[in-house]
């Protein structure tokens, strides 16, 4: 058996468990696992393959950033052309806890940029992706001002309770405010 067919098998035995959220920490134990894990990730198995295996991925920018670090261009070009919204969210929250890019980081912020003002995209995505954006604020705090903006036109137009507190979040990691959160 391959690693990729051990982790569909892994998917479909623990799917239906109650710890299915703890199972991220095989990976932990097996980080020889990432490669076919990612491989899940970036397939077009229909779900819940590639939905599950980046959940699992989520988690372990967290726990084990270095590893998960490795993967950065591949998370980069995943969420520049990806339409699977749980996939993306799942992806961004990995990058969350990783470093920024250097490698193509134009492309990144484009990206990243683009999903908070797309409406296609979920709040979820939304919220992660302006996490990352955040770290950026000493090379570009004109820019952050720019994203605290839209985010508070978003909260304008009647965001989610998420939404709402992720552009509070964002102010606070940024350590900006919005002029339309001045008045």
């Amino acid at each position: 058996m391959t690693d990729f067919e051990f982790i569909l098998q892994l998917i479909d035995t623990e799917r239906k468990q109650i710890k299915f959220a703890e199972k991220h920490v095989y990976f932990i134990e097996h980080p020889e696992k990432l490669e076919a894990l990612w491989q899940v990730i970036t397939s077009d198995l229909a779900h819940p393959y590639p939905e599950y295996a980046a959940w699992w991925w989520s988690h372990l920018g967290a726990k084990m950033p270095e590893k998960i670090l490795k993967f950065q261009q591949e998370m980069i070009l995943l969420c520049t052309t990806s339409k699977n919204q749980s996939v993306l969210q799942s992806v961004l929250k990995a990058m969350v806890d990783i470093q920024r890019p250097e490698e193509n980081s134009d492309l990144w912020l484009e990206n990243q940029i683009h999903i908070i003002e797309d409406d296609w995209y979920n709040v979820a995505t939304k919220v992660y992706a302006a996490y990352n954006l955040a770290k950026w604020k000493k090379e570009y705090p004109e820019l952050m001002h720019e994203i605290a903006e839209l985010l508070a036109l978003k909260v304008e137009k009647g965001a989610t309770p998420a939404l709402k507190m992720a552009h509070k979040n964002f102010l606070r990691m940024v350590n900006t405010t919005s002029k339309r959160n001045r008045k």
